[in-house]
């Protein structure tokens, strides 16, 4: 009695291990499933990913490229990323001496008479590498693609705003472009009245470049900087250009401005 007794414990110890062998198989599948679950997802998110940085590179002028991990070795990409161009071949190796002095000329073989019978064993190899643990992997590779997702952002954030001045609201940027072209041409009034002194022109050349001429080119000259660098590089439109501000400072403030000039080099 005592054999079926044993018997049967043996059966149910042998069924319970049976049992944790299959929960242990079962959640191990379920955690293969999970990380192919993962890796298909950060796959799609990866392309969509490539996909925008390479439009956002090409909106700002510097395309993406993408390099094949998997290329030849006996390759690398080119410039433009998309071939590959061979590289020189490597020149072969020196023959490694024979280890019979006979066949060894010259000082070689008296080299080889001289090394020590009993050399050193080698060093011991090294202890292969842990093995990876594919969640960890996983959470890397995650938090790469997070960190190129912020700074993707923040370029595609730089490149919303206007290279000239950015950050500045439309109508500070055109009063300043246009009082910088305002300043310009009072300049230039100022090399006129040299230009007229001198007797180079007349007083009514110099009326008509003072009143509607330079204030003429000084509105148009902050007209084009606000459209050439006053517009961002990606996304949205252009801003205002305020040509009601750029017309009170390049027709009124500047004309005022050019006259009281006038009239303090007449009366000096």
């Amino acid at each position: 009695m005592s054999g079926f007794e044993d018997y049967a414990a043996l059966a149910r110890h042998l069924a319970e291990q049976r049992r944790v062998a299959d929960r242990r198989a079962d959640a191990e599948t379920g955690r293969r499933r999970r990380w192919q679950a993962d890796v298909d997802q950060l796959d799609q998110r990866l392309t969509a990913q490539q996909e925008w940085l390479a439009e956002l590179g090409a909106a700002i002028g510097a395309p993406f490229h993408s390099v094949d991990p998997n290329g030849p070795p006996d390759r690398e990409p080119t410039t433009d990323g998309t071939t590959y161009r061979e590289l020189p071949a490597k020149p072969p190796r020196p023959a490694l001496p024979t280890s019979d002095p006979a066949r060894v000329a010259g000082p070689a073989a008296g080299a080889l008479r001289t090394v020590d019978p009993d050399p050193p064993p080698p060093p011991a190899p090294a202890a292969p590498p842990p093995p990876l643990d594919p969640a960890e992997e996983l959470a890397r590779v995650r938090s790469s693609a997070d960190e190129a997702d912020r700074y993707g952002r923040q370029v595609e954030a730089r490149a919303g705003q206007p290279r000239l001045l950015p950050g500045w609201s439309p109508l500070a940027r055109a009063i300043v472009v246009y009082l910088g072209s305002a300043v310009v041409g009072a300049l230039a009034v100022a090399v006129l009245v040299l230009v007229a002194n001198a007797g180079w022109i007349d007083a009514a050349t110099l009326a008509v470049w003072t009143v509607a001429g330079i204030p003429a080119l000084a509105f148009f000259a902050g007209f084009l900087l606000l459209g050439r660098y006053g517009r961002p590089a990606v996304g949205g439109t252009s801003p205002p250009r305020h040509l009601n501000a750029g017309f009170v400072i390049c027709f009124l403030l500047l004309p005022a401005a050019s006259c009281g000039y006038l009239l303090l080099a007449r009366g000096g």
